[in-house]
């Protein structure tokens, strides 16, 4: 046992270590949402003005994501790095460090339901792969909820502190709306298991961190709201998300797999999660974790990759313990691996690693003209470029989507 515990430190020291170079080395932001749920908000918060977007007017949206990341540009602020690229690398910092939560988590599930194989298996992988490292250090609502939901999970399959559960599960509910399911999932799995006491703790515990982020948003918005229902409203009941920004066909989350870890991968994560059903007596909490994200996600219009990202280290932990449940020759064993390592190289080497990071760049670059008073922007949408953070002054904000009438 002192051997896997040792591991798990090297595992978790592997996992600190990429995530810190990442967090340095990955500007830019993945997608219009980190900047403009999270990071831009945060902003408004300490310095008063931003640039707000439609849905901060629906009122669809909750400010503890935000309020949670003011505190760190407070911080940058404090110790001297009043630049938004100091900033903003603090920030992924910040969410780097709180992803090993994840590592640790996952690491400690697959120990306890397939073993001190599969805990390796899933420990390294979800430390070591490229694309989940990327998503680590960035401030998306998917990524921010992924380890309070992890650690709710070990701590409900074992038991132990499930009032610390209740407040992990809640605020990743807090985080992002959708981990309502791995709420669920969490009751499901105390309810499943008779243990109605720490049933009874955990959810008095998650209803108090909800109240605390209730009258937080109701203070900011400075109204009676509950954004979660009105973005559940717009989402689901209205179809707003799909009316605005499209839908997609129900193989989407499938096929996003072979984007986020190659094809060949996928089909390996695919096929060994399936074999892990061969011990579901002793690893279905897992699948009731698994399993209500995945089918409520399939079933709404509205699909993009990044949304599935929250279930990937429950899923790599699956297919980590189905992986030791199969039989296999060692000719077939170093294939696997070798498989696997290539492919983590190859989607290394081609990670768009520093994605919009020339938006960024450019309004930082704008944002330090003196006489600065106002940003045209010329056939090109906002979202793709930032907004006052990036530029760090108060200024005005004109969208003109003819390039002809910007002459």
């Amino acid at each position: 046992m002192r051997i896997f515990r040792n591991e798990a430190t090297c595992i978790i020291s592997a996992a600190i270590l990429l995530r810190l170079i990442a967090a340095i080395y990955s500007t830019g932001f993945n997608h219009p949402d980190e900047h403009f749920q999270i990071i831009e908000p945060a902003y408004g918060l300490v310095h008063d003005y931003w640039l707000k977007t439609w849905e901060w007017h629906a009122g669809i949206r909750s400010w503890f994501p935000a309020w949670s990341i003011s505190y760190i540009i407070r911080m940058a602020h404090w110790i001297g790095l009043s630049h938004p690229d100091g900033t903003a690398m603090l920030i992924r910092i910040f969410i780097g460090l709180l992803s090993v939560g994840t590592v640790w988590a996952s690491y400690n599930v697959a120990l306890v339901l397939g073993g001190a194989k599969a805990a390796r298996l899933a420990g390294w992988s979800i430390a070591l792969w490229p694309g989940l490292i990327y998503f680590n250090v960035h401030p998306l609502s998917e990524t921010l909820c992924i380890p309070f939901a992890m650690v709710a999970l070990v701590l409900c399959i074992l038991n132990k502190y499930t009032w610390l559960a209740g407040v992990c599960a809640a605020i990743a509910f807090a985080f992002r709306f959708q981990a309502a399911f791995f709420v669920i999932s969490c009751c499901l799995i105390l309810a499943f298991n008779k243990n109605c006491k720490s049933l009874v703790r955990f959810i008095l515990c998650g209803l108090i961190v909800c109240a605390f982020v209730m009258i937080l948003d109701c203070r900011l918005w400075q109204q009676l709201i509950y954004p979660a229902w009105r973005y559940f409203k717009f989402n689901v009941i209205e179809g707003g998300a799909s009316r605005e920004f499209g839908v997609a066909p129900m193989h989407r989350y499938i096929t996003a797999l072979s984007r986020h870890f190659t094809a060949p991968v996928a089909i390996v994560l695919m096929g060994f999660s399936f074999s892990a059903l061969y011990g579901f007596r002793k690893n279905w909490p897992v699948w009731v974790f698994v399993l209500p994200f995945i089918v409520s996600h399939h079933l709404i219009s509205h699909k993009e990759d990044r949304f599935i990202v929250p279930i990937f280290p429950a899923l790599i932990v699956l297919a980590s313990i189905g992986a030791t449940q199969v039989k296999m020759s060692k000719k077939l064993k170093i294939l696997l691996i070798s498989i696997v390592i290539m492919s983590g190289i190859y989607r290394g080497v081609t990670w768009k690693w520093q994605l919009h990071a020339d938006a960024s760049t450019l309004l930082t670059y704008i944002g330090r003209q003196p006489d600065l008073s106002g940003v045209l922007m010329c056939n090109v949408s906002v979202f793709d470029m930032g907004g006052a953070f990036y530029v760090g002054k108060n200024i005005t904000w004109t969208l003109e989507s003819d390039s002809s009438k910007c002459k």
